[in-house]
C-alpha cells in the first residue's frame, strides 16, 4: 500500500492512523480481555471475512476526518498486487542467493 501523505495530511490524517486502522482491521489487534476463574479470553478485532478474503475489500474502508466526513481509503492510498516468494534460502542468518554466469569463449 503506498500512502500519499499529502492528500492524507489536507484530510487531517496521519500515515500512523492510516497504518493503525489497516492493523486494526487486517491484523490481529487485541482489543479487550475476558477473565474468568480459571482462565483469560483475548477478544480479537477484525473485519468481516468478505472484506479481507481478496484486495477487493480495501475499496471498502473509510475514514472519519476531521472535517466529520468519511473518506475512502483509496482516495489517500494505492494498491499493488505482486508476487512475493514462499521461501527465501539463507546462509546462517541471512538471506542469500547463488549467481551464475556463463561466459562465452570469443575466437578472433
Amino acid at each position: 500500500m503506498n500512502y500519499d501523505s499529502v492528500t492524507a495530511a489536507k484530510l487531517g490524517l496521519t500515515v500512523q492512523s492510516l497504518d493503525s486502522a489497516l492493523y486494526s482491521a487486517f491484523g490481529q489487534s487485541e482489543v479487550s480481555i475476558i477473565y474468568t476463574q480459571l482462565n483469560q479470553y483475548y477478544v480479537v478485532l477484525e473485519v468481516a471475512p468478505q472484506y479481507w478474503q481478496s484486495p477487493e475489500g480495501l475499496k471498502n474502508i473509510y475514514f472519519h476526518t476531521s472535517s466529520g466526513g468519511n473518506i475512502p481509503l483509496l482516495t489517500m492510498a494505492k494498491s499493488q498486487t505482486n508476487t512475493t516468494p514462499l521461501a527465501l534460502n539463507h546462509t546462517g542468518l541471512f538471506p542469500s542467493v547463488t549467481v551464475s554466469l556463463i561466459l562465452r569463449r570469443m575466437s578472433l
